[in-house]
């Protein structure tokens, strides 16, 4: 159980965690290559269900890059 907690994830975890999100989103989440305990807390942030903490920034590393992501309201476009 060990190794897949350090393992990235799948496409499958990540919408199973965060729920319908933009491709573009699920895409830029994969490509961080997360572990799955770093996706869940940064889903769990993201839904507003982590009690741990009324800090908003106490997520730190990869948990922090994913959440940015998935609060993310638009595409960065590299042709703009």
């Amino acid at each position: 159980m060990a190794d897949q907690a350090l393992s990235s994830v799948t496409a499958d975890d990540v919408q199973r965690l965060c729920g319908e999100i933009a491709a573009w989103k699920l895409a830029a989440i994969l490509d961080l290559k997360p572990t799955m305990g770093e996706l869940t807390r940064a889903a769990a942030r993201a839904g507003g269900q982590d009690e741990i903490s009324d800090d908003p920034h106490q997520l730190s590393g990869m948990a922090a890059q994913v959440y940015d992501v998935l609060m993310s309201d638009e595409e960065f476009e590299d042709d703009r």
